[in-house]
């Protein structure tokens, strides 16, 4: 059974997911915060209720693995062909709203840089526009993957060294 500050550093922990700062909301001594606040989530029943609060969460907002895989999918494995397109000899944009859901995710930033005036073949004047586009991270959303997948850790690979000595105990020499 929990008592209400246990209660609160619960609630309290899942604001940044940091044990010191939520002992301290709870209303624990700052003083020993850290100890405090390491000690509480090895608490079984906190640990049940911070699993719970978490689920709650995720209900509410609707957000699962699922979407957030699919959102870093969008991101990750989209081409530039989706986004841009070659008119005329040009790499322009595509049209904004013919763009499906995906490539309009990878844009971070899209606006017009300047419009100025150009001479074609036959030499007709033809209005000529710059866009200048940028992309979220796709390597970040791979590294993301991969790590969801657990290809990629933080910890080095430690080698495990073996060295056998043949030695010859109690022999004696002559």
């Amino acid at each position: 059974m929990m008592n209400h500050r246990q209660q609160r550093f619960a609630l309290e922990y899942l604001v940044d997911l940091n044990a010191t700062r939520a002992a301290i909301r709870a209303g624990y001594s700052r003083r020993s915060a850290r100890d405090t606040g390491s000690r509480l989530l090895t608490n079984p029943d906190i640990q049940t209720e911070i699993a719970r609060l978490r689920a709650e969460q995720a209900a509410e907002t609707k957000l699962t693995i699922a979407r957030v895989d699919a959102a870093l999918d969008k991101l990750a494995f989209t081409d530039l062909p989706e986004i841009l397109a070659l008119k005329g000899g040009r790499l322009t944009m595509q049209d904004f709203v013919n763009l499906t859901p995906a490539p309009k995710a990878c844009l971070k930033k899209s606006q017009d840089q300047n419009h100025r005036m150009t001479t074609d073949d036959a030499g007709n004047q033809i209005p000529l526009m710059s866009v200048e586009i940028e992309l979220h991270d796709k390597l970040k959303a791979l590294e993301l993957i991969g790590r969801r997948l657990g290809a990629y850790t933080d910890r080095p690979q430690r080698k495990v060294a073996t060295i056998t000595f043949n030695m010859n105990v109690g022999s004696e020499t002559s």
